[in-house]
């Protein structure tokens, strides 16, 4: 791989684990999609939670009980899309989603939630559930029943494509992992 494309691999890694560890970065939310079992996309945003680098993975969290979970236990394909409006780059991270839930990675991701960020699962009503009213909220449940539905998604990235918009020229790389290492080619964008 040349020098430039090892550098572009450089970037995206830093800028994924910044969004990742930074409240408020401007990659934190991202789309990601699935595929329902009506074979339609299913297209969401998460919250990037953990991004390792070696091999490269991203995590985010999800109530057991939505359908992205049984989406993507049911087929793992999964795309990330993540934008920088500022920057104007696009990442767009493909690969196989595993789920994690009542086991260790599961757990250490939960006991590193702050309570606020907990109350997201304490909610007793199945997410996309039909309710009567929405302002008729149900009481919180307790921590162990929330931890009960709580799962982490882990994105293993097979491909990662960096696009940036610019008006004097846009550059456009893909990377894919293989066997051997790391591979990177220049895209037309």
């Amino acid at each position: 791989m040349d020098a430039d494309l090892a550098a572009l691999w450089l970037e995206i890694l830093d800028r994924l684990a910044d969004a990742a560890a930074v409240p408020g970065h401007r990659m934190r939310f991202v789309t990601i999609a699935t595929t329902a079992a009506d074979s339609t996309p299913r297209a969401r945003m998460v919250v990037l939670r953990t991004c390792a680098t070696d091999p490269l993975s991203i995590d985010f969290y999800t109530d057991i009980r939505s359908g992205k979970w049984a989406e993507i236990a049911a087929n793992g394909a999964v795309e990330l899309l993540a934008w920088d409006p500022e920057d104007r780059v696009q990442l767009r991270l493909t690969g196989l989603g595993t789920c994690h839930t009542a086991n260790a990675t599961a757990r250490l991701a939960w006991d590193g939630l702050r309570v606020e960020s907990r109350n997201l699962w304490r909610q007793a009503q199945i997410p996309g559930q039909t309710i009567d009213n929405p302002h008729d909220a149900p009481p919180l449940r307790g921590d162990d029943d929330a931890y009960g539905d709580f799962g982490v998604v882990r994105l293993g990235v097979e491909r990662a494509e960096y696009l940036h918009l610019h008006m004097s020229g846009q550059l456009r790389a893909a990377f894919t992992a293989a066997p051997d290492g790391l591979r990177g080619m220049w895209l037309a964008p």
